[in-house]
């Protein structure tokens, strides 16, 4: 497996600092190539946490569903993985790592398998770029 470049890790410091910057985007419209790209592929989230996750997971789901992707409760079927990650609620973290493994044997079977990794805990310092180094088939943090 190559080696992952990590461009920028996520900084919750960083993050404080930057001023709100508010984007309109019309979710109706979405690019031709991001339908076809979506035709027949399959998405699995699993979210870890509170419950502004969980309202998280159903924008992201809505999101897929309407560019064209499927659903799936089967993390195996899937061509994208989003594991959304809670550092609040106990034991949350700890079952995030156990999980992150388990999705190897997605991208070795289909090397276009994306791995997403969202929520609080990726904000933390060092997680993310700990991750990238430890299972470098993680797509996007």
């Amino acid at each position: 497996m190559k080696k992952t470049l990590i461009i920028e890790a996520p900084n919750s410091k960083k993050a404080a600092q930057r001023p709100p910057v508010f984007r309109s985007v019309d979710s109706r419209t979405i690019p031709p190539n991001l339908l076809d790209f979506a035709k027949g592929k399959k998405f699995y989230i699993r979210t870890y946490g509170c419950q502004a996750n969980y309202r998280d997971e159903e924008t992201m789901a809505g999101y897929l569903s309407e560019a064209g992707f499927e659903r799936t409760d089967d993390p195996k079927e899937a061509n994208l993985a989003i594991i959304n990650t809670c550092a609040v609620r106990e034991n949350a973290e700890e079952k995030v790592y156990g999980e992150i493994g388990s999705f190897k044997a997605n991208k070795e079977k289909d090397p276009s398998f994306m791995l997403v990794l969202a929520g609080c805990v990726m904000g933390e310092e060092g997680v993310g770029e700990s991750l990238l180094k430890t299972y470098p088939f993680i797509s996007l943090i």
